[in-house]
C-alpha cells in the first residue's frame, strides 16, 4: 500500500496522507492496515471518496484496540490512531468491501478475530477474497 511502509518487517506511520483517490475499496482495505500501525495516518481521497464516511467498518477496529478512527466526519479525511489487538465481533450486516478489510487485516493483528455475518451482501465478491486469502496460505 503506498504510503504504508515497512520496517523491519512491520509496517510503520505514513510520513504524508494516504490518497486513495475515487477508490471506496482501496479507502477500507487501507483503514484496516492502517489500523495494524502504532501511530496516526490519515486516509483521504477524492470529493466523491470522502462523502463515504466509513462510520461502520470503523465500529470493529475501534473495538479491537486502542481508538483506531479519531476523526470521522463527512466531506474530510479519515484519521486513524492506535494499533488493533483483535477480538470477536457480531456483525449482522455486511458488505463485501467491509467484510473484505476484516478478512485481510483481521489476521494480521497480535490477537484472535471470530467474525460473524448473518445477512450477507455481495456473496461473490466476499468468494473471491476468501479464495485469495486461502492461496496465500493465511486461513
Amino acid at each position: 500500500m503506498i504510503g504504508l511502509l515497512r520496517h523491519r518487517g512491520r509496517l510503520r506511520q505514513a510520513e504524508t496522507a494516504i490518497d486513495v483517490g475515487n477508490s471506496g475499496t482501496t479507502l477500507y482495505i487501507a483503514l484496516g492496515t492502517a489500523c495494524l500501525v502504532e501511530g496516526s495516518n490519515t486516509l483521504t481521497g477524492d470529493d466523491q471518496t470522502r462523502r463515504r464516511p466509513p462510520d461502520r467498518l470503523s465500529k470493529p477496529y475501534a473495538a479491537w484496540g486502542r481508538e483506531c478512527i479519531a476523526t470521522i466526519r463527512t466531506d474530510s479525511p479519515v484519521r486513524v490512531d492506535g494499533a488493533m489487538t483483535g477480538g470477536a465481533q457480531l456483525s449482522t450486516e455486511a458488505n463485501s468491501q467491509y467484510l473484505t478489510s476484516l478478512l485481510i487485516n483481521c489476521p494480521l493483528a497480535s490477537g484472535d478475530t471470530e467474525i460473524e455475518v448473518t445477512n450477507l451482501i455481495e456473496k461473490p465478491y466476499v468468494e473471491m477474497t476468501l479464495k485469495w486469502i486461502d492461496e496465500q496460505g493465511s486461513r
